[in-house]
């Protein structure tokens, strides 16, 4: 596996910056190119380990997604599901307009 990059400078990062077109103050990009610096040192860490003897994860535990059958079942009807609206007309739900027409 390549090595991650452990060596940002100043001048890196500003050029990085640049190009993205964000603006930072000199203190800023001294505490970014730190932080990065960090950062790239414990994905390096990480690397040195993880070998081909190593299982990949994306996820620390066993991910199962959980199916059930479809079924039909009991079912709401209409009058019922219309008994505690506040409004309605002709067998459907009035809810206030909030879009405008054009």
């Amino acid at each position: 596996m390549e090595k991650a990059e452990t060596n940002f400078s100043v001048q890196k990062v500003k050029h990085l910056a640049d190009l993205a077109r964000i603006e930072f103050s000199e203190q800023e990009l001294d505490e970014l190119t730190s932080e990065l610096n960090v950062i790239s040192d414990a994905i390096n860490k990480v690397q040195e380990v993880a070998n081909d003897d190593v299982e990949r994860t994306t996820h620390p535990f066993a991910l199962e997604n959980v199916f059930r059958k479809d079924a039909v079942g009991e079912t709401l009807e209409q009058k019922s599901a219309l008994a505690a609206a506040p409004k309605q007309k002709d067998g459907m739900f009035l809810v206030p307009q909030i879009l405008a027409e054009d």
